[in-house]
């Protein structure tokens, strides 16, 4: 192994260390316990007390990526005070439980169990009396996986808007506008049905700036967009063509005031409610910037709030690596950025996600630097609907690309990074994190030895 060889895969083993202390900062089982406890007869919830009458039940409900994990961490406080309870997960993202069961769906497709799933949740909801606490564990892919269609909105009509707001460019935030008003149980809805009794929401943030009323579409918090914003957003990016008929249908008779909004702030259904975030994208970037530190590298997190097209992304990196070359002294140094790029897919795309692309970009852009290690990895373990959570790329990803009669150009054009990135060996396969705290990209400069 060359001197040069050495440094890379160095550097690639001082990147999975940082990933794996950034994904311990926020492990779903941990991040209840420290702010779940039992005092006496209350409940402590980050620092609010929550009394328990002689006859109060205790349910616990909730749906995505980290809710089995998050369950686990219930149940070892709560244990036999649990009266019973459910969860959804992506396939695959399931742990044992002692009295809380768990339900498998669809992610980021909804499907008819998902559908199932969520009737499970607000028929809980629906149950729930006065002096009974429900907790619901809420992490990223819980809009998928909790699809409840108003009436007149079939599951394949959601599903055919859902893959037409994934693939055009639309922020999550902008996705979810849309989703909370074709649903029965987000944006609100599920703690209006549990209404009144107190409702708990504990959630893993996936969404920039942490908006309760955006993770997994909210549905145990008040909703400020309208239907006039549904559809602005199908407005904005053109997607009337390939909207279902049903779904423009309710959301033009919602803004004609036919149907009722999603409950607002003020409403009495939240009078009971208390929202938690427990574990989000800044705790595993001030992990990651601790954990490179140590490692020996000057550190700086450039972006904690990373939002945008992912190919423009990848120039502020590549100017961000010029910079440092040009540095009189240039010190091994961690670059850090946190958020969630979004990108827009041709119609005849390949197979990859945001992060694999991203890779591929930086890739084209040091091919040959030594100097250079970078990865962008979605901290759930999955970019796109591959087996991958993303890209970990050197100056000779290009090299080994084109060695295997890839050209980068071509496949960047297509969307096609899964392909490009397995053929050079630098796709960062994880398997499920059971965590999701959006995105993480850490580039590594350091000058080679010699």
């Amino acid at each position: 192994m060359s001197q040069s060889d050495s440094a890379s895969h160095a550097a690639r083993t001082h990147i999975r260390a940082i990933i794996d202390d950034a994904l311990r900062a926020v492990d779903p089982r941990e991040a209840v316990c420290r702010h779940v406890e039992i005092e006496g007869d209350r409940i402590v919830v980050a620092g609010v007390p929550h009394g328990l009458l002689p006859d109060a039940r205790i349910f616990v409900l909730g749906a995505g990526k980290g809710s089995a994990a998050m369950a686990e961490g219930l149940e070892e406080i709560l244990g036999e005070q649990i009266t019973g309870g459910h969860v959804t997960v992506k396939d695959g993202h399931g742990r044992p439980l002692k009295r809380i069961s768990i339900g498998e769906a669809s992610h980021p497709m909804p499907d008819a169990r998902g559908v199932d799933e969520a009737e499970k949740a607000l028929l809980v909801a629906d149950s729930l009396r006065e002096g009974d606490i429900a907790f619901c564990l809420i992490s990223g892919g819980g809009s998928a996986l909790w699809p409840a269609p108003v009436a007149g909105v079939s599951l394949a009509d959601k599903q055919a808007m859902t893959q037409a707001l994934l693939s055009c460019g639309a922020s999550i935030d902008e996705i979810n506008a849309v989703r909370k008003h074709l649903s029965r149980i987000k944006g609100g809805h599920l703690a209006q049905t549990a209404c009144p009794a107190t409702l708990i929401g504990l959630v893993i943030s996936d969404v920039p700036g942490d908006r309760l009323d955006v993770i997994a579409s909210g549905p145990t918090c008040p909703d400020e967009s309208t239907y006039s914003d549904a559809l602005g957003v199908i407005q904005k990016y053109r997607l009337g063509g390939r909207v279902p008929k049903a779904v423009l249908r309710h959301l033009q008779a919602g803004q004609d005031g036919v149907h009722a909004e999603t409950p607002k702030p003020g409403d009495e259904a939240f009078q009971a409610v208390q929202n938690v975030v427990v574990a989000n994208n800044r705790m595993a970037l001030g992990a990651a910037a601790g954990s490179a530190r140590d490692l020996g590298y000057k550190v700086r997190i450039v972006s904690g709030n990373q939002v945008g097209d992912a190919v423009a992304l990848a120039g502020e990196i590549a100017a961000e690596i010029g910079r440092w070359r040009q540095a009189d002294d240039p010190s091994p140094t961690c670059l850090l950025w946190g958020g969630e790029t979004t990108m827009v897919l041709p119609t005849d795309h390949g197979e990859g996600g945001r992060n694999q692309h991203l890779a591929l970009c930086v890739a084209s852009q040091v091919a040959g630097d030594p100097s250079v290690t970078f990865v962008s990895v979605g901290t759930d373990g999955t970019d796109g609907p591959t087996d991958a959570a993303g890209g970990i790329i050197d100056g000779g990803t290009a090299g080994r690309v084109r060695a295997a009669g890839l050209d980068v150009s071509q496949e960047l054009r297509a969307c096609n990074s899964h392909r490009a990135l397995l053929a050079a060996g630098d796709l960062l396969i994880t398997g499920p994190t059971m965590t999701n705290v959006m995105d993480l990209q850490i580039l590594l400069l350091e000058a080679p030895p010699g």
